[in-house]
């Protein structure tokens, strides 16, 4: 798989006509590329890309109320209690806060970094944690691999290429309309176009 440096120095120079570094060095062009990453991982989470989504099982003992997110967490899917195959109902901290009675393992919130699930079980649950992975572009290095397999190398690049030309002050109304094409192209590929979409079971009080 290639790392940023061989995508950058393949792709964004030969795109920008720089490949003796004269106008861009790699530390520059670094930068454009987490923007660009950053800006695809906000695509996939809003056109539910399947591809920059994981998964993770835990075993919440008896008892306890909390777990700990992965760390390439970035939006919570789906959590489901594995055993009734029933997924958990997700509210903000402050709904779950004034809960005063929940049927075991009925709801659940995210924040700061855990899990908080009402109302603890009595015996071990195993629970599946569905969600949108966070590639973490602020972490990227010229060293590391390029995200997501290298499945979205050359739309990156190209983002990475029209953010250079836009600080040269270059007209990038074709580029913009190119790049809006190579988004819809992306999804196109990528979306899950036969996922099922199940309703959720809404907060009507039928289960605290």
């Amino acid at each position: 798989m290639a790392n940023v440096l061989n995508r950058i120095t393949e792709l964004v120079r030969t795109e920008l006509n720089d490949g003796t570094q004269s106008r861009w060095n790699d530390a520059e062009l670094l930068v454009f590329m987490k923007q660009a990453v950053r800006r695809a991982n906000a695509l996939g989470q809003q056109k539910r890309l399947p591809f920059m989504r994981g998964k993770h099982d835990y075993t919440l003992e008896a008892g306890a109320g909390s777990l700990t997110l992965p760390t390439d967490f970035l939006t919570p899917i789906s959590l489901t209690r594995m055993d009734t195959h029933e997924q958990l109902d997700k509210m903000d901290g402050e709904r779950l806060d004034a809960i005063v009675s929940a049927s075991e393992c009925a709801v659940y919130s995210v924040e700061d970094g855990t899990i908080e699930v009402a109302a603890v079980p009595v015996n071990d649950v195993l629970l599946r944690l569905r969600y949108y992975v966070n590639a973490a572009p602020d972490a990227l290095t010229l060293s590391s691999p390029m995200p997501w397999g290298g499945k979205l190398d050359y739309a990156l690049c190209e983002y990475v290429a029209l953010r250079a030309r836009k600080i040269d002050r270059y007209d990038t109304s074709v580029d913009i309309a190119l790049l809006d094409d190579m988004e819809k192209m992306i999804v196109a590929m990528y979306a899950d176009l036969g996922q099922t979409v199940f309703k959720a079971r809404g907060w009507n009080g039928g289960r605290v």
